[in-house]
């Protein structure tokens, strides 16, 4: 039998838009389990009301004692981290949270994706405008707009970059105020199959293709296997650390196991 949200004593309370964040959303709702969730942006918000997820959605971005003050007024009993990867600082915000709440907080870790072909990891953004800007070629950038200004360094700038960014309206402002013209903005959600991927290499004549280590579900392995076809260089950001914590199946477990040792 089904149990309902009542019947359960864990509030979860759940921080990050990610593929695998949504996806823990719904299964603990469709498990009977009380969790809300915190998304940065109203297009976050959008994707999960729009698949029929949502409890509660936060569209917020808070500071420790913001997250602690959410975190008291609506009791809840368990903390998941389930931000990107590569938002570091969202992460430690989020530990300090809960260790001045005294819950507990799980990490939802998405594994690193795997290469098959030639490619060039490089430790942060500014190390790879500086290798991009003695490189000759468009590149396609699909980094996300929070390290643009960055990327708006390199030589010809809007010229040769074709950003690849979410359907999100300040996003896109984000892009324009750089300069960029609307020819070299792709405003799609991913992830992204083989073939497009590389149609959009192949159409936008780019001899790089610049992203992060964003995992399987993050579309990684055919980003790589796309710059590969179409010929192009993949320029990876690497990851900020090996990260300890569960995948979204073991995960599940331990928040059920939880709720079975509080009966």
């Amino acid at each position: 039998m089904k149990m309902t949200g009542s019947e359960h004593q864990e509030k979860v309370l759940i921080f990050g838009g990610t593929t695998e964040g949504r996806l823990l959303f719904d299964a603990l709702a469709k498990r009977g389990f009380k969790a809300d969730l915190s998304v940065a942006t109203e297009y976050g918000r959008e994707v999960v009301e729009k698949q029929q997820q949502a409890q509660t959605v936060y569209v917020c971005r808070l500071n420790a004692q913001e997250m602690v003050d959410l975190i008291k007024r609506q009791n809840y009993s368990l903390i998941v981290d389930a931000t990107h990867p590569y938002a570091v600082l969202a992460s430690e915000t989020i530990r300090e949270a809960a260790a001045q709440s005294m819950v507990p907080c799980l990490r939802l870790v998405r594994p690193a994706g795997h290469c098959d072909g030639e490619m060039i990891v490089l430790p942060d953004v500014d190390a790879a405008v500086e290798y991009l800007s003695q490189q000759p070629g468009k590149i396609l950038a699909a980094i996300g707009t929070k390290h643009l200004a960055q990327l708006s360094l390199l030589p010809d700038f809007a010229s040769r970059v074709i950003v690849r960014l979410l359907p999100d309206a300040q996003a896109i402002e984000v892009c324009k105020a750089l300069g960029l013209p609307g020819k070299n903005i792709i405003a799609m959600q991913g992830p992204f199959s083989l073939d497009l991927n590389k149609a959009m290499l192949v159409q936008c004549q780019c001899r790089f293709m610049l992203t992060k280590n964003s995992g399987e579900i993050g579309g990684f392995a055919k980003k790589a296997a796309a710059a590969k076809a179409a010929g192009a260089m993949l320029v990876v950001i690497g990851r900020p650390s090996v990260e300890q914590g569960l995948n979204l199946d073991d995960l599940i477990a331990a928040i059920e196991e939880r709720e079975a040792t509080r009966k």
